[in-house]
């Protein structure tokens, strides 16, 4: 059996990826030299890439199924939406205006930045640590505060 290389890939994920997508299909796919880009990934272009192999008598339909945009069909998987959090809504009043605490938004901010003496740091750090150990939330509608 004769294979005919149908895409060139230069990641291991789209690689993996566009295998899967024809096996699923029932489209025996092999990789071609993901074992040397592995090693060396500067070496890809040189080699190029990763070669997706098929048989030939299936390079036809493989290219047809590589070729397809099912990005549209993300929106009805319902695993593709991320669940609610309990913070984003208030639990007193149901609102989405929640704020995290001021303070803590702007130890951690402060316990970034560069050049604090030894002595200042750690504080900040500290204070940061705190923070978001005991994040507290606002809700910008009724000042209802929760952990």
């Amino acid at each position: 059996m004769a294979f005919v290389t149908v895409r060139h890939l230069y990641s291991h994920p789209q690689a993996y990826l566009a295998k899967a997508t024809l096996e699923a299909e029932e489209i025996p796919a092999y990789l071609a030299d993901e074992h040397i880009v592995s090693v060396n990934w500067l070496w890809a272009r040189a080699v190029g890439g990763i070669k997706l192999m098929v048989a030939a008598e299936s390079v036809a339909r493989a290219s047809e199924i590589l070729g397809r945009d099912d990005s549209n069909t993300l929106e009805a998987i319902p695993e593709s939406e991320e669940p609610p959090s309990r913070y984003d809504r208030c639990p007193s009043c149901g609102s989405t205006a929640v704020l995290a605490a001021r303070w803590g938004r702007n130890a951690r901010v402060l316990s970034m930045w560069p050049g604090w003496s030894a002595f200042v740091l750690p504080v900040f750090v500290l204070v940061a640590l705190l923070a978001v150990a005991v994040a507290r939330y606002r809700c910008g509608e009724c000042g209802h505060d929760w952990c």
